[in-house]
């Protein structure tokens, strides 16, 4: 019986720290200026290649809406601003249902999204996660690709981003 109590204790423990849902003050460290890395797998050689890139996130329409604005200072001709969408009654963001959220120490959260997709210089169709992990100071946003007919998950891409002094974020 002590046993039978301790699995249902140490399943209720894990569920209250995997929530189901996003909530509006998880994200309230989101909006503002990021500066960072963009990495990325270039898939025609195969290896990473990283740039600077900087993150100007703007809330709209009391929380429903952010502009996320991308700023490449090594190739401005990337540039660019996207709207994300957020229904948090109905669990999407960007337009994805969320398919976990768990929080992080610090206040911060981590979530993520998997949706069907495109992939790759022939567009292979793919299952595609991103997952976006943030506090106050640290923001990392990542694309994962499991193409079709495949169990392995690639990790496309990896904007880690940050405010405040760097040097002092490997202690936080």
């Amino acid at each position: 019986m002590k046993q039978l109590l301790s699995i249902f204790l140490l399943t209720i423990s894990f569920q209250l720290s995997a929530q189901s849902k996003l909530t509006a003050d998880q994200l309230k460290y989101l909006p503002g200026t990021w500066k960072g890395n963009l990495t990325y797998l270039d898939y025609s050689s195969g290896q990473p290649y990283t740039m600077q890139a900087d993150l100007f996130v703007t809330l709209l329409e009391n929380g429903r809406k952010y502009i996320f604005s991308n700023r490449y200072p090594g190739e401005p001709a990337a540039n660019a601003a996207d709207t994300i969408a957020i229904d948090l009654a109905s669990n999407f963001f960007d337009g994805h249902k969320i398919s976990y959220v768990s929080t992080i120490a610090g206040n911060g959260v981590e979530f993520a999204t998997e949706h069907n997709g495109t992939d790759g210089n022939d567009n292979k169709p793919a299952l595609i996660r991103l997952t976006y992990r943030f506090d106050r100071r640290m923001f990392t946003r990542k694309k994962e690709v499991q193409f079709t007919g495949t169990t392995e998950w690639l990790k496309r891409h990896e904007y880690v981003y940050w405010r405040g002094d760097k040097k002092m974020m490997s202690g936080n």
